[in-house]
């Protein structure tokens, strides 16, 4: 089955953060500088990048992979304005961390131990209760040990 929601575009946040793994790869090739637009960037041998704050997806209506699909040539696809659905990053973080908790262990989510991995897939919830079947990738380790033992 296809996927019938592609990413029409980003829209980035205006302030950088550095890449720790960037870094070190820049560190590993001997990169001290490199300019691109929003990503690989390295200024003085850090890595910089500026991530998402929305991300506008496009969906199509017929379920078909929107890239694949013969009925939109070209870009046109990326300007249907009814097919947007709008995922909003700092939004989606915040309700995680306040409302999601793991489905295994019951824990929160935190900055080093996100709740973002899926475990099944249950129905949708409203925004107000967090989302069901997320775990931490510990839990889903341990519990994929403990299922390959049996």
């Amino acid at each position: 089955m296809q996927d019938p929601l592609t990413v029409a575009f980003e829209v980035r946040r205006p302030w950088p953060r550095i890449d720790a793994y960037g870094t070190r790869q820049a560190a590993r090739n001997g990169t001290r500088w490199q300019f691109r637009r929003y990503h690989d960037t390295v200024i003085g041998g850090r890595a910089i990048r500026w991530p998402s704050l929305i991300t506008v997806w496009h969906h199509d209506p017929s379920g078909v992979d929107s890239i694949t699909c013969p009925t939109y040539p070209g870009h046109a696809w990326r300007f249907h304005v009814h097919h947007w659905k709008l995922q909003i990053h700092p939004l989606q973080q915040l309700r995680r961390r306040l409302l999601t908790r793991c489905a295994i262990c019951g824990g929160q989510s935190t900055r080093e131990h996100p709740v973002n991995l899926r475990h099944g897939w249950p129905p949708k919830a409203p925004w107000w209760r967090g989302e069901s079947g997320l775990v931490h990738m510990d839990c889903a380790g341990v519990r994929l040990a403990q299922d390959s033992a049996r």
